[in-house]
């Protein structure tokens, strides 16, 4: 039996979307979090990578677009540049990814277009489906 793996965020993102394939793009956001001992809040900065169909919708977004999101925290192991074992957390989102404010690229897309990506988005993937998406990504970035 499988434990429960999900994570439900929202946050701006740090810089445009990286096209990887037609199935998988690569996000970089930010979540603030507020320190009540500090009165301020703090950034946490997560690697997303949208997969299956959703990673259509990245064509909507651009830097600086606040999403939301539902997806599984995965775990990779990696060498850095110096041969030293790395581990990160990214989170893959297959299904549920909501543009909560988008900015100028709204306007080039219609919404026919935006309806009928959101017809072709795939349901929930099958894991086995796909190879490791984090498996050749540069995590040095």
């Amino acid at each position: 039996m499988s434990d429960l793996n999900s994570i439900t965020l929202s946050g701006r993102l740090t810089k445009d979307p990286e096209f990887i394939s037609e199935k998988f793009v690569k996000l970089s956001i930010a979540n603030n979090q507020y320190n009540a001992k500090e009165k301020k809040e703090k950034p946490n900065f997560f690697n997303v990578l949208l997969i299956g169909g959703v990673a259509k919708m990245a064509k909507y977004i651009s830097k600086g677009n606040l999403i939301a999101f539902t997806g599984k925290l995965q775990q990779s192991s990696f060498k850095d540049k110096n041969g030293n074992n790395r581990q990160s957390f990214d989170i893959a989102v297959m299904n549920d990814l909501v543009i909560l404010q988008n900015g100028k690229k709204r306007e080039k897309a219609t919404n026919q277009d935006f309806e009928e990506d959101l017809g072709n988005i795939e349901p929930d993937l099958s894991s086995d489906e796909f190879e490791d998406p984090f498996a050749n990504l540069d995590m040095d970035e």
